[in-house]
């Protein structure tokens, strides 16, 4: 019968160890990548494209937790779309890490993708979203829905959290802000609904469907088919109140107040008699009495 000591195992396994630190910590050892100064490590991790990144992530945990810093992917995150980051450099989305955001846009872009239905209506029906947090807002005919996201998988919990109503008609569009909920309908009104209880406020400003809306700052800048864009006040002081109208040659499509808050960008539809020509123009903003001020006018084709 053959007899094995474990303590002779535990001892033989203790000096294989001590030969090999000796071994790589002599003059002349090699060195390993991860065992470089930061700095280095990031130059050469910048010649590598994502798929190399994420193979030699898996090769080790030292390399797996460098690699899965921000400073690594942030050059290749400004690079493609919907990652969080302005031209500027500026992180919009703190709490993914840049990482997740340059594969989800790599999915987004080939089309790999997970096909669930989350949602099913007996009438084909276009409802306008947004995800804020793990809320996710839905448009249903003339009222809009809150459903909480589970966090394995996504799907949405069967019970309703929250319902903003008060439209005649369908909802055109809403936009969301820390504290409010603001919706565009097809009877012409704005309604700004406070996210945290059930008072709304309803703007009359439009004799047509509104299109489009954006909010930013304390500003609502609404889009109908009126031919104007209109700008409103969201302050306590100037509540409700219409600081100006912008007229337009045809229907407002879209409009989009800028981060900076010192314009607003406002699309339209010129008809003519061969074809329509998209036009996008910019009017300035003052954060005081919010004139505005046609700055450009350009073709988008």
């Amino acid at each position: 019968v053959l007899s094995i000591n474990p303590f002779k195992i535990v001892e033989a396994n203790a000096e294989y160890q001590r030969k090999e630190r000796k071994r790589w910590s002599g003059e002349g050892a090699a060195m390993f990548l991860f065992q470089l100064p930061e700095e280095v490590i990031l130059l050469v991790l910048s010649y590598l494209d994502p798929r190399s990144l994420c193979r030699l992530s898996q090769t080790c945990r030292r390399s797996y937790q460098f690699i899965s810093r921000d400073a690594v992917w942030r050059k290749i995150a400004k690079d493609i779309i919907n990652t969080g980051l302005t031209r500027q450099g500026i992180d919009l989305s703190h709490s993914i890490s840049l990482k997740d955001r340059v594969k989800v846009s790599h999915n987004w872009i080939n089309g790999v993708c997970r096909k669930e239905i989350l949602l099913k209506w007996k009438t084909n029906m276009l409802p306008w979203i947004e995800l804020d947090h793990d809320v996710l807002y839905i448009s249903q005919a003339a009222n809009i829905s809150a459903y909480h996201l589970r966090a394995d998988g996504g799907k949405l919990l069967n019970s309703r959290v929250a319902l903003f109503s008060g439209h005649q008609e369908d909802v055109c569009r809403f936009t969301l802000t820390d504290t409010h909920l603001i919706s565009a309908g097809g009877d012409g009104k704005i309604i700004v609904h406070d996210r945290r209880s059930d008072y709304s406020v309803v703007y009359n400003g439009h004799n047509q469907e509104v299109n489009c809306i954006d909010s930013k700052g304390g500003v609502i800048v609404s889009g109908s088919r009126d031919r104007t864009a209109k700008i409103w006040a969201l302050t306590a002081d100037r509540f409700g109140q219409c600081l100006h109208t912008i007229p337009t040659y045809d229907r407002v499509w879209s409009v989009a107040i800028s981060p900076s808050l010192w314009y607003v960008r406002v699309i339209y539809l010129s008809c003519g008699k061969v074809q329509s020509i998209p036009y996008k123009r910019a009017y300035s903003i003052s954060s005081r009495t919010f004139p505005c001020r046609n700055l450009c006018k350009f073709s988008l084709n």
